[in-house]
């Protein structure tokens, strides 16, 4: 399997200040605040904590909250934009999880596309059936507008089957697909996450993969996020005890993109 990577050469200013998407560029759905609130939100606190320090010296403890408060954000700010690469196609794992080139492929929560557009470049022949809710309150309108208006940028609308469903209530029937892949969605599941993966499971084929990335309660989560949140993610060890409960066996698992993922093969 190859790595799926963002082959469009941008100058260093280019990063950071990307054109104005057109129709032939991909748009996973991220609006203003994700793209620029990390780092408008870190210059803030830092002139708070500047200003703070000013106004008053002897208020250096609170300056000096302020000014973690910002370094956070510009953390943040760089992981998006260096490691996660929000508009950027996707990096899947060196891990073999296909069947064949004809697999019919489950994209479970596939959202504006980023996980379809990485796996059909692998398939040659196969489909991919794209799922979601289509709900996500951060991208606009859910985002099936801008999968369809992604898949057509990559010219493959023929190989993806768009369909709205709930991954705690799949309505297929059961060992319907091949392989199953599902990018940064379980772990916002909740308390639905075991019911998540048991409905995969029960829809993947005997001895079928599932390719499965989540975020982890790690350093780079905490760049992005506030420590309570970090909290609220699902352990490694968690995972591992859901991921026997589905009736799935790990046969990999390791880092990726900033967030982790895990190679499971429906257990007989």
């Amino acid at each position: 399997m190859e790595h799926m990577r963002d082959c469009t050469k941008h100058t260093k200013l280019g990063r950071l200040f990307r054109r104005k998407a057109t129709d032939q560029d991909y748009d996973f759905g991220w609006g203003f605040a994700w793209r620029w609130g990390f780092l408008v939100g870190g210059i803030l606190f830092l002139a708070l904590s500047i200003g703070t320090l000013v106004i008053n010296k002897s208020l250096y403890i609170l300056s000096g909250l302020l000014f973690l408060v910002a370094l956070q954000l510009f953390m943040g700010d760089l992981a998006l934009r260096y490691v996660h690469k929000i508009n950027a196609e996707l990096v899947l794992p060196y891990v073999n999880w296909l069947m064949s080139g004809e697999d019919l492929v489950l994209d479970a929560g596939c959202g504006s596309g980023r996980t379809s557009i990485a796996v059909s470049k692998i398939l040659k022949n196969g489909k991919i059936i794209a799922v979601d809710k289509f709900d996500a309150p951060y991208i606009g309108d859910g985002g099936r507008r801008l999968l369809e208006q992604n898949l057509k940028v990559a010219n493959i609308q023929e190989k993806v089957d768009i369909q709205t469903h709930d991954l705690t209530n799949l309505t297929f029937e059961d060992d319907v697909f091949d392989a199953a892949v599902s990018s940064y969605v379980l772990d916002h599941m909740g308390d639905d996450q075991l019911r998540g993966l048991k409905e995969i499971n029960r829809v993947l084929k005997k001895n079928g993969n599932l390719l499965m990335m989540i975020m982890l309660p790690n350093y780079f989560t905490m760049m992005m996020f506030n420590i309570i949140s970090v909290l609220q993610l699902t352990s490694h060890k968690k995972w591992n005890q859901l991921i026997k409960e589905a009736n799935f066996k790990c046969i990999d698992d390791g880092d990726i993109n900033g967030g982790h993922y895990f190679l499971l093969e429906k257990a007989a």
